[in-house]
C-alpha cells in the first residue's frame, strides 16, 4: 500500500485504467452481454457452409436440368445462405448491445477509482492530476451515452431490424414454394441480398424516419378533418357525416372512391397518389371551403354545394 502511494500521477492513472481492464473478468459476463452463451461453435458453422457462397454448390445448380432436380438444389442454397446470415446478424446484434453497455460500465469503472484514489492517495499534486483525470473520464463517459444509436436508442433500432428482416424473409420463402422454373436460384439471390441488408442499422433508421412523418402527416390531417370548431348542429352534424365518410374511406384505403370524390369537386389528384395523399388533398379543400368561412351561413352554404356534388358517394 505504502508502496503505491509512491507511485507518480501518471503510473497512479494507468493503474487505475488497468485495473478496470481486468475486472470484467473478475464478474459475469452475461448480464453486461445480455445473451446466453451459444453452445454451437458459429465459426465451424460458417467454414462448412463456404460451399453454398463460394459457388460450389451453385455450379451443380447450374449443371442440373428439369425443376426435379434444380429446386432441391435451389433449396438447400437459399436455406444456407440465410443460415449463415442469421449468424452474422446475431453476433452484429451482440456486439452493438455489449458496446452499448460495456463502454459506460468501464468508464464509469475507471471514473470511480480514480476518483478514490483523489480523495485518498499523494499530496496536492497528485491529487489534482488524478481528480482531473477522473472528471475527463466522466465527462467522456456522458458524451458516449448521447453519442449515435447506444444506450436508449439501440433496443429500438435492433427492434426495427428484426422486422426488416422478418419482412424481407416473406418473399424468399414465398418464392422456395414454386418450382424452379417460377422462382430461379438468381431470382432467389435477389431477395436473399435485401434479407441480407434489412439487418443494417442505416436501413431500421430509414423505415423508422418513413413511419414517423407518414404518422405525423397523418395527425395533421386527421386535425384538420376533425378539428374544425362549428358551432350550429346543423353544420357540425353535416359534417361530421362526410368527415366520418372520408375517414372510414381511409381506413379501407381506398384510393380509388377518394380519387373519385376529389375530382368529383374539381380537384386534381396527381398520378399515383395513395389514399393518404388524398385525404391530404381533401383535408386542405375541406379547411379551405368551410372552416376558414366566418360565419356559419357561409360553412353551410359551403355544405350545401358539396352535398349535391357528392351525393353519389355519400347523403349528408
Amino acid at each position: 500500500m505504502l508502496s503505491a502511494l509512491k507511485l507518480s500521477p501518471f503510473r497512479l492513472i494507468c493503474s487505475a485504467i488497468l485495473a478496470c481492464i481486468c475486472l470484467p473478468s473478475l464478474f459475469a459476463c452475461a448480464p453486461l452481454q445480455g445473451y446466453p452463451l451459444d453452445p454451437e461453435d458459429t465459426n465451424a458453422t460458417l467454414k462448412n457452409l463456404a460451399p453454398y457462397f463460394n459457388g460450389t454448390v451453385e455450379a451443380q445448380y447450374v449443371a442440373a436440368a428439369g425443376d426435379t432436380s434444380k429446386t432441391p438444389i435451389r433449396d438447400a442454397i437459399v436455406y444456407a445462405r440465410i443460415r449463415g446470415y442469421n449468424i452474422e446478424f446475431a453476433d452484429f446484434e451482440k456486439s452493438l448491445y455489449s458496446e452499448s453497455n460495456g463502454v459506460a460500465v468501464g468508464s464509469d469503472l475507471v471514473g470511480l477509482i480514480l476518483g478514490g484514489l483523489t480523495a485518498t492517495t499523494g499530496n496536492a499534486a497528485t491529487k489534482a492530476a488524478l481528480g482531473a483525470a477522473s472528471v475527463g473520464v466522466l465527462g467522456a463517459n456522458t458524451a458516449i451515452n448521447k453519442d449515435l444509436y447506444y444506450q436508449k436508442t439501440i433496443v429500438a433500432l435492433l427492434s426495427q431490424m428484426e422486422a426488416n428482416r422478418a419482412k424481407a424473409k416473406i418473399s424468399i420463402i414465398q418464392g422456395l414454394n414454386l418450382p424452379d422454373s417460377k422462382y430461379n436460384l438468381f431470382q432467389a439471390y435477389g431477395d436473399l441480398d435485401a434479407y441480407k441488408n434489412a439487418g443494417s442499422i442505416p436501413g431500421a433508421i430509414s423505415v423508422i424516419t418513413q413511419s414517423a412523418e407518414t404518422q405525423k402527416q397523418d395527425a395533421v390531417n386527421a386535425m384538420v378533418l376533425q378539428g374544425i370548431t362549428l358551432e350550429t348542429p346543423a353544420v357540425s352534424a353535416r359534417y361530421d357525416i362526410l368527415t366520418t365518410y372520408i375517414l372510414g374511406l381511409v381506413k379501407k384505403k381506398d384510393a380509388t372512391t377518394l380519387g373519385k370524390m376529389a375530382n368529383a369537386i374539381g380537384l386534381s389528384v396527381p398520378p399515383g397518389s395513395t389514399y393518404l395523399d388524398i385525404k391530404g388533398i381533401l383535408a386542405r379543400y375541406l379547411y379551405v371551403t368551410i372552416d376558414s368561412k366566418t360565419s356559419e351561413a357561409d360553412k353551410l352554404a359551403a355544405l350545401n354545394t358539396l352535398a349535391v356534388v357528392l351525393k353519389p358517394y355519400v347523403t349528408f
